[in-house]
């Protein structure tokens, strides 16, 4: 089991990215300025994390990035999903800008392009945060068949 911290995003480039902090202490986000605070922080890919902490496969992996979801899974190649046998993905569809519009569908085709599959614990709605304000958010539960 590998348990490690620091200071590192996971995006879909390697070079460094704004982490910009939310009013609380969770919720900051890479993709989308939340407050007026913010520092610039490490970030690589998926592939690159996995690289260089020698991970070859992973059990479980659960994606809470933020609006990160976006970048970080279009941008990883069927090998590196491969890697992961289960992965939970929280869509935060209200955080994602892009020039692109991508949905959780987009991200989930690629999901399922390489080799997985959604299993259970699927909702799709408007998850209060700690203010009591409701925004979109889809979870989905992937396991890997091929």
């Amino acid at each position: 089991m590998l348990l490690t911290r620091g200071r590192l995003a996971l995006l879909d480039k390697v070079g460094t990215c704004t982490l910009h902090y939310d009013s609380g202490n969770w919720g900051h986000s890479v993709v989308s300025r939340l407050s007026l605070k913010h520092e610039t922080v490490e970030c690589c890919t998926l592939e690159r994390f996995l690289e260089t902490h020698e991970i070859e496969g992973c059990d479980f992996v659960k994606f809470n990035c933020e609006g990160a979801e976006f970048p970080i899974l279009m941008s990883s190649n069927r090998d590196v999903l491969r890697r992961i046998r289960k992965m939970l993905v929280l869509y935060h569809c209200d955080l994602w800008r892009s020039s692109e519009t991508l949905t959780p569908a987009d991200a989930q085709n690629v999901i399922l392009a390489n080799g997985c599959e959604a299993v259970t614990l699927t909702t799709a709605g408007e998850i209060a945060d700690k203010s009591g304000e409701k925004s979109p958010c889809v979870c989905k539960l992937w396991r890997r068949i091929s």
